[in-house]
């Protein structure tokens, strides 16, 4: 009997330390959980702090990429209206208008020379021609270095010899740029015939 009693002591013993193990192990896994669990929530406390920080970029990227969109429409708006404005000037201008540059280029600047009367003369080729005739004893090229040199405007008449009859011009220079000049010659033909006969009378 006695014997009987110790084995299941015995018994009881190994069974109560089975048990204190598992408890144990069951702890040990109930704190890893635990200390999972409150990774997970810190990743994921990280993660919706990202998204909301990526979004607040987002939205923030977004109104300035709109207002970037608005400003330039507003400048396309107003170059297209600059645009138009100077197209309208030019024209409504008479005038010869040349852009000279240092290295010899020419650029036409389109205006109504045809409102001279004057169109079958072709007076803008006959300017141009005249800067590159080697027999012009006026060299207008180094008016132009001088205009350049000195930054101030020049003034000055010069005739063309066109169809058969002379056509007079006043010319204004002026600088454009470091190394361009803008030429602007208006026709005064009338102006020099009425000063002609207003001289004969005198």
């Amino acid at each position: 009997m006695r014997l009987l009693n110790e084995n299941l002591e015995e018994q009881i013993k190994q069974r109560t330390l089975e048990l204190i193990r598992a408890n144990s192990q069951l702890k040990q896994e109930i704190a890893e959980r635990a200390i999972a669990e409150s990774e997970v929530r810190r990743l994921n406390a990280e993660l919706e702090q990202r998204v909301a920080e990526r979004t607040a970029q987002l939205a923030a990227s977004n109104a300035e990429l709109q207002q970037e969109i608005s400003e330039r429409r507003l400048l396309e708006e107003k170059l297209h209206f600059s645009e138009n404005k100077v197209r309208a000037i030019f024209e409504a201008m008479t005038d010869i208008v040349l852009v000279l540059d240092r290295r010899g280029n020419v650029e036409v600047l389109p205006t109504n020379t045809a409102a001279f009367g004057e169109a079958d003369l072709d007076l803008v080729n006959q300017t141009i021609a005249h800067f590159f005739d080697d027999e012009n004893p006026d060299n207008w090229w180094l008016v132009i270095q001088q205009v350049l040199d000195t930054r101030e405007t020049f003034n000055f008449d010069y005739s063309l010899k066109v169809g058969g009859r002379e056509v007079w011009f006043a010319a204004c220079i002026s600088v454009l740029s470091k190394d361009a000049v803008i030429w602007v010659a208006r026709n005064i033909s009338l102006r020099k015939l009425a000063e002609s006969a207003l001289c004969k009378k005198k």
